[in-house]
């Protein structure tokens, strides 16, 4: 987009370090790799061992192929040490006014270069690629790393980030509540993808703050939506299909408007699930052409029924949608137009401790490359068969539970 290509991975704040990122990005074709967070341990013993550059060697199948150069940054990653405080409030001032570290900076730096026989080095402001192009004209052979990840990531003994994902859940929850919410309401949606806020390592207070930004958002949201839904709906159908979806004796058809959004700025194709009171449904789209859907007795509910629906959709466009109820089942596929009547199976709860005899009931859910077999016994998933190859991975699943430790009141991490 820009005529530039970038070169050079920087992941100073991840929770640890998977194996796969250095490889995607060499696969991407980075020249080099930044990490910082991995286990405070470990980081000392290569602080101290001088091993915190290495070649990473990600994944075990490719190995040479498509290793990368990788840079740990040290103990003090990318805040100044505790004991050279540029200010009253580090935090605050030295990454909200670049000033203040270019002012403290700037004198230490002139005393160790003008003293740099005494101390043997000298310093200077350097890029990401200024400082590796002087690395690889060193000319050292550098120790390799193989598939091993940093990961988990303990910042101090008993301080385990583990349960980032789980912890502060109800904002996660909260947080994709509605695709068009979430594209209408930028500037309280933005926030919430700081990567604490996706964790959930966030502070209780700032937790709060994501949720009261959400729901304002949304409540404003429905007032936008309210008024899409106020707006003339013009679908012409052709008169055979809307004379087989109106009711007797009532003159207007049985019939639902959806609107649909799409906020990723690329092309996409999914399904959406609308709950509805009928048995027999067909979908146009706003042209009027009839679109794939399928139809099933809801699982949560006996008077209702699950309407699955493909949409195709343009980047950041929305698309209005007409489904046509019939009181009548479907005699065939004319009459249901793109609609396929479905039965649904139902998972009802299972005690762990009836697990005793598994695989009789098995139910398998597929697509042109994999079939899923799932256990009627256990409700878990069975087995995994790459069907291109004919190789089935028989799978097995358990339930765990964590304990915090810690300051919980402060940071939920654990």
């Amino acid at each position: 987009m820009f005529g530039v290509r970038p070169q050079f991975s920087w992941h100073v704040d991840p929770f640890g370090a998977s194996a796969t990122t250095p490889v995607l990005f060499a696969l991407a074709g980075f020249n080099a790799h930044l990490i910082s967070r991995i286990d405070y341990d470990l980081k000392d013993a290569m602080q101290k061992d001088k091993k915190l550059q290495f070649v990473w060697r990600g994944s075990p199948s490719l190995k040479e192929k498509q290793q990368i150069f990788t840079h740990t940054m040290d103990q003090f990653s990318y805040c100044t040490p505790s004991h050279l405080s540029f200010s009253n409030r580090v935090v605050t001032k030295q990454f909200y006014n670049s000033s203040v570290q270019f002012n403290n900076m700037d004198p230490l730096m002139k005393y160790i270069n003008e003293n740099s026989k005494d101390l043997g080095v000298t310093v200077q402001y350097a890029t990401l690629g200024e400082y590796f192009q002087a690395v690889y004209q060193s000319n050292l052979v550098w120790e390799q790393r193989g598939s091993e990840d940093f990961l988990p990531y303990s910042t101090e003994p008993q301080q385990a980030w583990t349960g980032f994902y789980a912890s502060r859940n109800v904002p996660e929850r909260s947080r994709p509540t509605g695709q068009f919410e979430a594209a209408c309401s930028r500037d309280s949606f933005h926030p919430v993808q700081h990567h604490d806020g996706i964790t959930g390592t966030e502070s209780p207070k700032v937790s709060d703050m994501y949720l009261q930004h959400l729901t304002q958002a949304m409540m404003g949201v429905e007032e936008l939506l309210a008024a899409l839904f106020l707006l003339p709906h013009s679908l012409v159908l052709p008169s055979i299909l809307d004379s087989n979806y109106r009711r007797k004796g009532v003159h207007q058809a049985l019939e639902q408007h959806i609107i649909v959004y799409n906020p990723l700025a690329w092309n996409t194709t999914t399904i959406i699930n609308v709950t509805v009171n009928f048995s027999s449904a067909a979908v146009f789209d706003d042209d009027g052409q009839p679109v794939p859907a399928q139809i099933q007795r809801s699982a949560r509910s006996n008077s209702t029924h699950d309407l699955f629906i493909v949409v195709k959709l343009g980047g950041l466009q929305h698309r209005k949608y007409l489904i046509k109820f019939s009181e009548k089942k479907c005699s065939g596929r004319s009459k249901c137009v793109r609609t396929y009547q479905a039965r649904g199976v139902l998972f009802e709860r299972r005690n762990v401790r009836d697990w005793l005899r598994t695989g009789r009931r098995l139910l398998p859910v597929l697509n042109e490359c994999y079939k899923l077999m799932f256990d009627q016994d256990t409700n878990l998933l069975h087995s995994i068969t790459y069907l291109e190859e004919k190789r089935r991975v028989r799978m097995t699943q358990d339930f765990w539970e964590y304990h915090a430790n810690g300051e919980v009141k402060n940071r939920t991490h654990l």
